[in-house]
């Protein structure tokens, strides 16, 4: 193997480096990265796995010779972090297990494995894909992503359940305390899809411009075992969850009987400035002024004292005061772009609709706290 490599490949090298990365690994090989360069086509492919993630790159390269070798990933990283940001690097590979690189007046030697022994990619069996923009992802990864449960033992409540008809794909994440759903319509969904897939695989493919133009193709192993997702020059692979996302259609109310609309900004600047004070309560109180009308906000630390902020609001009917996590709220303000939210209300201890006015396909919905 020996071709020459430009400084986006340091990059690549990091991007799947940081997607795959697994502290834990049970074999020598998932600690590497797998790089095949190939004379045919002028191109580099850089490969990362931890068995959950896959991801592949694939990049402009001038290749004089053939070949793959398995690299220490974290050690790669480095070494290429350090070379200078504007000029090529060669990678020459010899008749022993060790790869060499040479950038100016540097060079490293750094021992390497047989390709054979990486893990295979997983591979699309048919022409079955689903293909949307990939800004449709992005957003759905920004207004899902943040509502699953980052620890525990519950895969169910760390992943993004992915459903998809023949006209809309419906992505949801709940932690069992609060939960996030967005829909996608489209026009080209002859693939139906029922899938559970971990959070951090869509994550990681945003580290690759999904915020960018074009289209993403979304397709499946043969078993279902597996989601592929690719666009311009990356493949990521997710091994899917086997676990049975939890029935949301019924917590979600269909109507209300209290209502109170605020400007979003306005009620992020407020609970940020509560948030210091939550104490180990962990929630703020929310109250009603029907007579200004405006929407209160108080919360109290023992220790440190209490804070008491008051917004104009529009109220629909007289809501009795309701507890809620300020960090929830946040959370879900920071992910959507609209002027003014909505709050709809029930019972002080009934599911909370908290509504993005003026996007309708995406449903928030935060349970309410005991408080005093």
């Amino acid at each position: 193997m020996n071709l020459t490599v430009s400084t986006e490949f340091t990059r690549a090298i990091a991007q799947v480096h940081a997607a795959t990365e697994n502290k834990k690994a049970d074999t020598p090989i998932l600690t590497h990265l797998l790089i095949a360069a190939d004379a045919a086509t002028q191109t580099v492919t850089v490969s990362g796995t931890n068995r959950s993630i896959s991801v592949r790159r694939t990049l402009p390269a001038e290749v004089t010779e053939s070949g793959s070798r398995a690299i220490p990933g974290e050690k790669l990283c480095q070494i290429t972090r350090a070379l200078p940001g504007d000029e090529k690097t060669v990678l020459q590979q010899s008749n022993d297990d060790q790869l060499a690189l040479t950038c100016l007046r540097s060079q490293f030697r750094l021992k390497t494995l047989a390709p054979d022994e990486f893990p295979e990619f997983p591979t699309v069996s048919s022409e079955d894909w689903l293909t949307i923009p990939a800004t449709a992802l992005a957003d759905i990864v920004r207004k899902t992503t943040f509502a699953t449960s980052k620890e525990g033992t519950r895969p169910e409540l760390q992943g993004i359940s992915l459903k998809s008809t023949a006209k809309a794909l419906v992505a949801a994440a709940t932690n069992g305390h609060r939960l996030a759903v967005t829909k996608y319509a489209h026009t080209n969904g002859h693939l139906f899809v029922d899938v559970l897939i971990p959070s951090k695989a869509l994550e990681a493919a945003c580290r690759f411009g999904l915020e960018g133009s074009g289209d993403l193709r979304v397709g499946f192993t043969e078993k279902r075992q597996h989601m592929i997702l690719m666009h311009n020059d990356f493949v990521v692979a997710a091994l899917l969850t086997d676990a049975h996302f939890p029935d949301y259609q019924h917590i979600i109310p269909t109507d209300s009987q209290h209502t109170i609309t605020v400007g979003r900004e306005t009620l992020k600047a407020a609970l940020r400035g509560l948030v210091p004070l939550v104490g180990t309560l962990k929630h703020v109180r929310c109250s009603v002024n029907t007579a200004t009308p405006a929407l209160e906000l108080v919360t109290q630390d023992g220790d440190f004292g209490e804070g008491r902020i008051e917004m104009d609001a529009v109220l629909e009917g007289g809501a009795d005061p309701f507890f809620v996590s300020p960090t929830y709220l946040l959370d879900f303000l920071d992910k959507t772009g609209t002027e003014q939210v909505r709050f709809h209300l029930n019972g002080t201890l009934d599911p909370i609709r908290v509504e993005s006015i003026g996007d309708p396909d995406y449903t928030y919905i935060v349970m309410p706290m005991r408080g005093n």
